[in-house]
């Protein structure tokens, strides 16, 4: 079964690049986070057991990045459906986390569920 979860830009984009305060940081993660589970609660996500998520960032420009320096915003993305229930935890024995740059357009986080049980 695949499940597809759009997540509108909720805050700034997070990066490992990123030298803003640690508080700021937080806030920034906690605003993705609680957008996650908000999005999942409206989107009646299925509870599992094992899951691969492919997160694809759409940024608004189309210059070039690196998908993976948007690993501190797909994080507490994905901390916000565990706190849903989509999984147990997001240790390795449920979760395997692939992240993607997508196409210039509206900025979103697109995140493709895919059940492995």
């Amino acid at each position: 079964m695949l499940v597809t979860l759009t997540i509108p830009k909720a805050d700034e984009w997070l990066n490992s690049n990123d030298r803003r305060h640690h508080m700021a940081r937080w806030r920034i993660g906690r605003t993705w986070r609680e957008a996650a589970k908000v999005y999942a609660i409206k989107a009646k996500l299925p509870h599992l057991q094992k899951a691969r998520i492919t997160a694809t960032i759409h940024r608004a420009r189309s210059n070039r990045s690196d998908a993976l320096n948007f690993a501190p915003t797909i994080k507490p993305i994905i901390d916000g459906l565990i706190d849903y229930g989509l999984l147990p935890d997001d240790d390795d024995k449920h979760l395997l986390v692939d992240v993607r740059g997508g196409v210039a357009g509206t900025p979103r986080v697109e995140l493709v569920i895919e059940d492995l049980l």
